[in-house]
């Protein structure tokens, strides 16, 4: 399994808007990728939001990073919506507690 987390800063305005477009427009696009496994989008504060997307190779993980730029270009081209980070690499333990929310 391969993990990107990025990080970004994001008007606060945009993140009322973000959440419905994330899932209308981004996730659809995500679900097509090869080994795709998920997808979370996290608000970290009042101007954050950090995502992680799950991919069975670096290959679609590489794929979401290139899915999210363009998303980011598309949706909020003034850019309200500034990456400030990315790390990426090979997960190294998984578990699950077996509770399906």
């Amino acid at each position: 399994m391969h993990i990107a987390v990025r990080r970004y800063a994001v008007d606060p305005e945009v993140l009322r808007d973000l959440k419905s477009r994330l899932a209308a427009d981004f996730v659809p696009r995500l679900e097509t990728v090869d080994g795709f496994i998920s997808y979370y989008a996290v608000q970290t504060g009042t101007d954050h939001l950090d995502t992680i997307s799950v991919f069975e190779s670096k290959e679609g993980e590489r794929e979401s990073t290139r899915l999210a730029t363009e998303f980011v270009e598309r949706n909020y081209p003034t850019s309200k919506i500034e990456r400030i980070s990315l790390d990426e690499g090979p997960c190294m333990v998984e578990h699950h507690s077996g509770v399906r929310l």
